[in-house]
């Protein structure tokens, strides 16, 4: 942890004329909630979160999604802010986020985006320019018919073999990732992977991780997560 912090004084203090953030990520029981939280009252600043699932309010216990006393007193931003029936995407989620960070900014606060949606993180890191899309229900049911009958390989085979370049990005058991790069294929066509363009950068970032490469301790981390979710 030292080390981390260690890392942070040193950005800090180095001059940059783009306004700072520090963005900490990592996969899942990593630590990334503990270290946002202590980096966060040792700045004293507010978390802003970065997780797809996290923002849903009700679905507690299987997101990992920080409780009250876990956050010890330190304000959160992204999290519990629609209901499980509404619809979410990286855009709105962007278009969200930024004028919190101006805020934190105007406020002399270094804004940490902690979470494990990279998409999330990218898309302000990055500054991607993300056009709209609107959902095609129909096709979306088509393929989730198409995968719950043949598999979800069978959805990434098809995505293959006519965007390989995107579809090597994505693990097949990515389904939803899959489906919905199709329906951009089919509404655009076009690759998702070149919708997305990069900007003029926003922000001098710092990306931090708790994780150190030690799988056997990672999943020992999400054992314990697991129990301690069926005992909640």
């Amino acid at each position: 942890m030292q080390i981390l912090f260690d890392r942070v004084t040193q950005f800090l203090e180095t001059p940059s004329i783009l306004p700072k953030v520090i963005i900490i990520y990592g996969p899942t029981a990593c630590g990334k909630t503990t270290l946002s939280i202590e980096l966060a009252k040792h700045l004293n600043t507010e978390i802003i979160g970065a997780d797809s699932r996290q923002i849903y309010r009700y679905l507690n216990i299987g997101t990992g999604k920080v409780t009250e006393p876990e956050k010890q007193g330190v304000p959160h931003h992204m999290i519990d802010i629609i209901d499980p029936n509404q619809e979410y995407s990286v855009g709105a989620y962007q278009k969200a986020v930024l004028p919190i960070i101006d805020k934190l900014h105007e406020e002399k606060k270094i804004p940490i985006l902690c979470g494990g949606t990279g998409l999330y993180l990218d898309a302000v890191a990055f500054h991607f320019d993300i056009p709209a899309s609107l959902p095609d229900w129909e096709y979306r049911d088509e393929l989730e018919k198409l995968r719950l009958e043949k598999g979800n390989e069978y959805l990434w085979d098809l995505l293959n073999a006519i965007d390989p370049e995107y579809a090597s990005e994505l693990h097949y058991n990515n389904h939803r990732y899959v489906a919905r790069a199709l329906e951009v294929i089919r509404k655009t066509g076009t690759s998702k992977k070149l919708m997305k363009t990069k900007k003029e950068l926003l922000y001098d970032i710092l990306f931090l991780t708790p994780y150190d490469g030690d799988r056997a301790n990672l999943y020992e981390g999400i054992n314990a997560r697991i129990e301690g979710m069926y005992e909640q």
